[in-house]
């Protein structure tokens, strides 16, 4: 599971089995990366509540748009199991087909996508590789690309959870989901 004490669904209680139950509302069985963080409900719920105030809540950005910024954030960051649980986002909640979804994994900068999407996605690139080089002029890039100031903050706050996300994952050895494919690392 991984390699710190999480808690099993069996034996959750309290907000825990609550955090679980919504998980499994939401995609049919609770993620590993839910898991990792349960001997700290609060970290869990924190960690939800911004999963769920940008990801899963209706926007300006398309879910594909916050599935790919995920996607994308996270194969920066050699997160296979994030790439891979984002990329399988894409295909069953967005309905993405799998070629394109590979498309994206591989280098969204030769995916066929809208320049809207290729900038939030160069914009969360520079984000995660260099972020003390961010500017006024990279904002600026977002809103010329059609993205509301409303979409400039939710790619911030998308970009930096998945690079928190990913930082929590790699660091506690979170298992690979049954239907992920190894990593090749």
């Amino acid at each position: 599971m991984a390699w710190i004490q999480t808690i099993s669904e069996e034996e959750a209680t309290g907000k825990v089995k609550e955090q679980f139950e919504e998980a499994k509302r939401r995609a049919g069985w609770v993620w590993n990366v839910i898991k990792v963080s349960s001997i700290k409900p609060e970290l869990m719920w924190a960690s939800m509540a911004v999963y769920l105030a940008t990801v899963q809540r209706p926007s300006g950005l398309s879910r594909d748009q916050k599935e790919m910024i995920a996607t994308v954030v996270s194969n920066m960051n050699e997160c296979h199991y994030c790439t891979e649980a984002h990329a399988y986002d894409l295909h069953h909640q967005g309905k993405m087909d799998l070629p394109m979804v590979e498309s994206i994994k591989r280098d969204y900068r030769t995916a066929d996508i809208d320049e809207k999407t290729k900038a939030m996605l160069e914009f969360s690139e520079k984000l995660t590789r260099t972020p003390n080089r961010m500017r006024k002029e990279d904002v600026e890039g977002l809103r010329k690309a059609g993205l509301s100031d409303e979409d400039i903050l939710e790619t911030v706050h998308i970009a930096a959870m998945f690079n928190y996300l990913n930082r929590v994952v790699e660091s506690l050895g979170v298992d690979l989901e049954d239907f992920m494919p190894p990593s090749e690392a």
